[in-house]
């Protein structure tokens, strides 16, 4: 049997993750609620009797942009600054 659980720090889900088996400090979830925790920390909203209800992933980061490798010029210039640079 698996056991799909959150951890809670600072009324944030922290971390999840999938078990065999759960520990004290490991709040079980459905695998709905698993699936739906897509970045970390997360924001959930609970029941009457204290059940996760819902759960609002972290916003996705923003994507780094690449460094573009340098151009025909910039490789010439580089090359022309070395040459001169043995004179």
């Amino acid at each position: 049997m698996h056991y799909y659980f959150i951890q809670i720090e600072n009324n944030k889900i922290i971390s999840k993750g999938v078990s065999g088996s759960i520990t004290n400090d490991q709040i079980e979830v459905t695998k709905e609620i698993y699936d739906q925790l897509t970045h970390l920390p997360a924001d959930f909203e609970t029941d009457s009797e204290g059940n996760i209800i819902s759960v609002t992933p972290a916003p996705e980061p923003e994507p780094q942009p690449q460094p573009q490798p340098p151009n025909i010029e910039e490789r010439l210039k580089a090359v022309e600054d070395a040459l001169l640079s043995l004179l």
